[in-house]
């Protein structure tokens, strides 16, 4: 398997190399660590 992640505009992401299955998993972890990264600094 093969997945890249890359920046895109707007600062949102394009995930290339998945199944769309994988994509919207891969998108809810990324999404879930996103709303939580305050929580580490605190």
């Amino acid at each position: 398997c093969n997945l890249t992640i890359r920046r895109g505009s707007q600062d949102g992401l394009s995930i290339v190399g998945a199944a769309d299955g994988d994509k919207k998993r891969i998108q809810s972890i990324l999404q879930e660590t996103w709303e939580s990264a305050d929580d580490w600094f605190y």
